[in-house]
């Protein structure tokens, strides 16, 4: 690409990756408790990125056969959509009830988005008629950067409370116009298959996002966070067997990480749905040797990998399969005794976690199939995620490590109720803890943010 031989082209992304990583973890330091939330949920959304992969994986299995690209490629683009429509659409509604005034500038900012999201629609217009490679490649360059911006200017938004959900809206059009970027470019409209995944990935999405209680909003942005991880695992699983990816060492190397890193996603984030929703117990679940069953399996999943990076090459289908499963197995049972011994009070934090795993594994995934928009942007949603982490970490006065031992927070002594003052124009109320309808009386507004109450 680019003219470039592979190795310095996989370079370039490494370069990309690590700047994105940098720049996603800048992000969004000042970010409010308020928007904890829904910024976990935004970010989620995004890391659905993965569809890109899926997408330019599934129209290479289309032409050598059609039926593994209608049940594995499209089931890998429909994992990836409903992470992605149902996860903007689970954040508008949280925003709603929170960014409720309208912003200053927000007919300006709707413009600005409308005349460039205009530009980069020209431009993917433009590409099927592009007849020279090199000129193709930067009009896809040029595209690929002004959305990455976008999709950073949208989390950067987010993290305001009055600009929120304008930002919202930002990424979700960025993550539109990236899918039909990848779709033009790599000139693959034809390949009917890919629609149906898109189509029925939008249609779960939306109903799961419609369907849904307030109340249960954590535990159905922990079950698409998981979805998002699935999808990253079957790209990764893809580039394993070649499709869509070399057998190089800098590929091997990264296509068995992302299954890996999307098995782990997918399996703690069922876990840590499956503790919200009460089908599992809430409290820290300890298993006898829990710490060596920790440690053999991430060790396993490590061994597993490197034996595919030694003995994987084309032609060699039976311990390819092999290989596969067994970093899916070992993944698997990493990601279960990872989440298990977290408490459900805690779920909150290691959701924000896992989203960034699955960002981490979206942007390994691109780096596995040459694909720079994942890279760039599974890196942001990478590192913003784990930054997020640590700010809720620090909100509720816990650290990462306590959590993720399963150690509950101490409880305080019983203190006696403390006295409010709470100001109301020239005159004065005074209510105390034991009485909060009085404290809920005399406020002017009250905001109630879904979720967030289980983890303070």
């Amino acid at each position: 690409m680019f003219g470039l031989d592979i190795i310095y082209y996989q370079l370039i992304l490494v370069g990309v990756f690590a700047v994105a990583t940098i720049v996603g973890y800048l992000l969004i330091k000042n970010v409010p408790s308020l928007l904890h939330t829904p910024l976990m949920s935004g970010m989620n959304a995004l890391s659905g990125i993965t569809v890109l992969g899926a997408l330019a994986t599934s129209a290479i299995l289309f032409k050598e056969s059609i039926i593994l690209s209608i049940v594995l490629g499209s089931l890998a683009i429909a994992l990836a959509m409903i992470n992605v429509v149902g996860g903007f659409d689970v954040t508008d509604r949280m925003l709603a009830m929170i960014a409720k005034k309208k912003a200053k500038n927000q007919g300006l900012i709707y413009l600005l988005l409308g005349i460039v999201s205009a530009g980069v629609v020209a431009l993917i217009i433009w590409l099927p008629f592009i007849n020279n490679d090199a000129t193709k490649e930067y009009v896809y360059l040029i595209a690929s950067v002004v959305l990455t911006f976008g999709v950073l200017i949208g989390i950067a938004m987010m993290s305001k409370v009055n600009i929120s959900k304008i930002g919202n809206r930002v990424s979700a059009v960025c993550m539109l116009l990236a899918i039909a970027l990848t779709i033009v470019y790599n000139s693959i409209y034809g390949v009917w298959t890919l629609y149906i995944g898109i189509v029925l990935g939008t249609l779960i999405g939306l109903v799961f996002a419609r369907k849904v209680k307030m109340i249960q909003m954590p535990q159905m942005v922990a079950l698409l966070n998981g979805l998002g991880g699935a999808a990253s695992a079957l790209v990764g699983g893809f580039a394993m067997a070649g499709i869509g990816s070399g057998f190089d060492v800098f590929s091997k190397i990264t296509a068995s990480l992302a299954l890996a890193v999307g098995m782990i996603t997918l399996i703690g984030s069922l876990v840590a749905a499956g503790k919200l929703h009460k089908i599992l117990p809430q409290k820290p679940i300890v298993f006898k040797a829990h710490q060596l069953w920790t440690i053999g399996s991430i060790v396993l999943t490590i061994a597993a990998v490197v034996a595919y990076c030694i003995l994987a090459k084309e032609g060699a289908n039976g311990t390819i399969a092999v290989l596969i499963t067994l970093i899916t197995l070992f993944s698997s049972l990493f990601g279960f005794v990872f989440t298990i011994r977290v408490g459900g009070a805690d779920m909150p934090i290691t959701i924000s976690l896992l989203n960034s795993l699955s960002g981490v594994a979206g942007a390994i995934a691109g780096l596995a199939i040459n694909d720079l928009l994942l890279v760039s942007v599974g890196g942001i949603v990478g590192a913003s995620g784990l930054l997020l982490t640590q700010i809720m970490c620090k909100a509720m006065n816990r650290s990462l490590g306590a959590i993720l031992l399963g150690n509950t927070a101490k409880q305080s002594k019983p203190q006696q109720a403390k006295t409010i003052e709470v100001s109301k124009k020239n005159d004065q109320k005074t209510t105390t803890q034991e009485n909060p309808a009085a404290m809920l009386k005399t406020a002017k507004e009250v905001i109630i943010v879904p979720g967030y109450g289980m983890a303070i």
